[in-house]
């Protein structure tokens, strides 16, 4: 989600607009998980794309390791766009 243009509020200088949040805005706080994934559920595009999400409240836990062998052996297509974020894991 983009969030429109903002308005400078406040001082501007040298380029560096400073803003401060207008409490007034649409654009809420992210105070809650449903806040996070309400807006990412209804995410659509122009030619036809939907989103589903959710929220998956189960506990995982924490700590564990992998490790780079263990990574390495993942089937892993990298994107070019930040690959180290962005990839596909085939399936085997």
């Amino acid at each position: 989600m983009v969030s429109p243009e903002p308005t400078c509020h406040g001082a501007c200088f040298e380029g560096v607009q400073v803003y401060f949040c207008d409490p007034h805005s649409p654009w809420q706080p992210l105070e809650s998980h449903e806040a996070v994934v309400r807006p990412i559920a209804a995410t659509t595009t122009h030619t036809g794309l939907a989103i589903q999400a959710e929220l998956d409240d189960a506990d995982y836990p924490a700590g564990i390791k992998i490790s780079d062998e263990q990574m390495a052996g993942l089937p892993l297509d990298r994107h070019t766009f930040h690959g180290d974020w962005n990839h596909t894991l085939r399936p085997e």
